[in-house]
């Protein structure tokens, strides 16, 4: 059963020193964890970047996609544990 759910994030980026906040609100099928709510916010969240404003910073781009691919994968091979 989906519950309406409302969470406050504190986190720090693997290579970055600095904290981001982040208040998320949905429905959820985990009525503990939340994580589905957590990847829609991701999800949802990467698909407004838009690889042309980056201009000359096309390697902090590259850097952020490694650095995307890099958690996927380690995502994939826990839940094959």
């Amino acid at each position: 059963m989906e519950e309406e759910a409302v969470m406050q994030l504190k986190f720090r980026g693997r290579e970055t020193t600095r904290h981001t906040y982040v208040q998320l609100s949905g429905g959820s099928h985990m009525p503990f964890w939340r994580h589905d709510l957590k990847f829609s916010a991701v999800i949802g969240l990467l698909s407004t970047i838009n690889r042309k404003d980056y201009g000359e910073n096309e390697a902090e781009l590259e850097r952020a996609c490694q650095e995307i691919e890099a958690l996927v994968k380690e995502l994939r091979e826990q839940s094959s544990v």
